[in-house]
């Protein structure tokens, strides 16, 4: 059996949905534990969790737009 499952590319912690549709993130280890899996049966597919998210923003905002980069207007 393999499993896809979401990782954050900054922290490294996956996504696990539980049946309500509720999702926490936890370290991998911790998700392959719980469901039994063994390191060759996960494959990640990369994303952000909400906190490195939101993190993330803040310090592109911060920054401003890169030089070089193309006007709107």
């Amino acid at each position: 059996m393999y499993v896809v499952v979401p990782v954050c590319c900054f922290c490294e912690k996956v996504r696990d949905d539980d049946c309500r549709g509720d999702a926490s993130w936890v370290p991998l280890k911790d998700y392959r534990a719980k469901y039994g899996l063994l390191p060759g049966e996960v494959w990640t597919s990369h994303t952000e969790c909400p906190s490195c998210g939101t993190q993330y923003d803040q310090l592109i905002s911060r920054r401003g737009a890169p030089a070089g980069a193309a006007s709107s207007v």
